[in-house]
């Protein structure tokens, strides 16, 4: 994976939404892949992160508090919003969103390890996630 400043990415829903099994983290093949994210930022150090999920996640029992503390371990401030996609579109459906900013975001240099794999997110829209959820305008650098 190269190195990037901004981060976006989702985990599996279905451990943590209300209609689910409701395994939370301890879902070994979904609720893991957050632990996933976490591996790839550790490598990458992007200034910024933000994560995508179902609002169950944030009443799981111990869940949101784990997911929170790990992103902070990682120096990063953690601010968290839901979204109801009927502003945007002709659905009713709220999600989570978690914004992620590195505390000091000249400390530490992305690692050019690229065993995690390609990327293929497209950063396009990042902004305008990033400024609706936190107020503010965020920007990505294209090198």
């Amino acid at each position: 994976m190269p190195p990037h400043d901004i981060l976006t990415a989702g985990f599996p829903c279905q451990p943590f939404t209300t209609i689910g099994t409701r395994k939370g983290l301890q879902d070994r093949t979904r609720g893991h892949l957050f632990f996933e994210i976490i591996r790839v930022v550790r490598v990458c150090r992007p200034r910024a992160l933000l994560l995508e999920n179902v609002k169950g996640l944030l009443t799981m029992a111990g869940a949101f508090d784990t997911v929170c503390r790990e992103l902070r371990a990682l120096g990063s401030s953690v601010q968290h919003r839901i979204i109801n996609s009927a502003t945007l579109l002709p659905q009713h459906r709220e999600r989570l969103y978690i914004v992620c900013f590195r505390l000091d975001p000249t400390a530490g240099e992305a690692s050019t390890d690229t065993s995690i794999g390609e990327a293929s997110a497209d950063t396009d829209t990042v902004g305008e996630a990033s400024a609706e959820i936190s107020g503010e305008g965020a920007s990505c650098r294209h090198n």
